[in-house]
């Protein structure tokens, strides 16, 4: 069946959720062509009836790697469009948080070629677990030339070129700066997590976290850790009274950060964790 490109597409490239453009473009295409609808689609790509296109933007299915191309054709996409259009639909569709990192890596490469409208730092300042800390450090030692020092002040200690990776990235997103006198410091930006980075970002960073955590374990004196755990059982509403008091907690222990006065001389990390051993219902 032929199809007549449009131009007034929705930006694909602001889409985090193949679904949602799936959608905006329907609409967007049929305001210039009123024969654009769902039974049109679902001819397009060879589906037999409109039910299958609503259950593919309900995500009650999934989109056949098949019918992929057939989409990207019937909605007009051209150029880089049709292979985001494929990553998009694959990192929509992933199970595990390895391949939506995977695909939100391809999402990005693609992206090269076009004006960058999603904001990746969040997601670069998480690719590496070292990057974050190596911006705190900036806050407790002076850092100019003395890459090696550090890089030793880590834990695990990180080589020069480690560090000298982390303060250009960090550079590049803003996030520290050289003064006039070469001392690296760091900037007042803050990076906020949107919606569509979050599920790949923070688990990154999260996973790394836990990594170091277990290290800790091993590497850090007890006197100088505290790591306490306990397993019991719980209704559906004291897990979630649970864990609404554990994000009071964290709000706390940033507000205290932020008032204290004394000068900081070491990065900390803390994590709250909460989560069953068991699954509800099973027999």
């Amino acid at each position: 069946m032929g199809y007549i490109r449009i131009m007034a597409l929705p930006d694909i490239f602001q889409y985090f959720d193949y679904r949602s453009f799936l959608r905006d473009a329907q609409l967007s295409i049929k305001e210039d062509r009123p024969a654009f609808t769902f039974e049109f689609l679902a001819l397009a790509v060879g589906l037999k009836a409109r039910s299958h296109i609503t259950l593919l933007i309900q995500g009650k299915k999934n989109m056949p790697k098949h019918l992929i191309p057939l989409f990207s054709k019937a909605l007009g996409l051209e150029g880089r469009h049709g292979p985001f259009f494929e990553a998009l639909v694959h990192f929509t569709q992933a199970r595990t948080h390895s391949e939506k990192k995977t695909w939100l890596d391809r999402m990005i490469t693609i992206q090269y070629g076009q004006t960058r409208t999603l904001d990746t730092r969040a997601y670069e300042l998480c690719k590496k677990w070292y990057y974050p800390i190596v911006r705190e450090v900036l806050r407790i030692m002076a850092v100019n030339e003395n890459l090696a020092e550090v890089g030793a002040r880590i834990r695990p200690r990180i080589g020069v070129s480690e560090v000298r990776e982390s303060l250009q990235v960090l550079e590049r997103l803003n996030l520290a700066f050289r003064d006039p006198k070469g001392r690296w410091r760091q900037t007042s930006a803050q990076i906020s997590f949107s919606d569509g980075w979050r599920s790949v970002a923070v688990r990154e960073f999260q996973l790394h976290s836990l990594e170091q955590a277990k290290l800790a374990l091993e590497t850090v004196p007890a006197e100088e850790r505290e790591i306490a755990m306990v397993t019991l059982t719980t209704s559906p509403e004291l897990a979630l009274r649970i864990r609404e008091r554990m994000r009071e907690f964290r709000a706390e222990i940033v507000g205290m950060v932020t008032a204290d006065e004394n000068n900081p001389t070491s990065v900390q990390q803390i994590i709250l964790c909460a989560f069953p051993l068991t699954i509800e219902g099973a027999p």
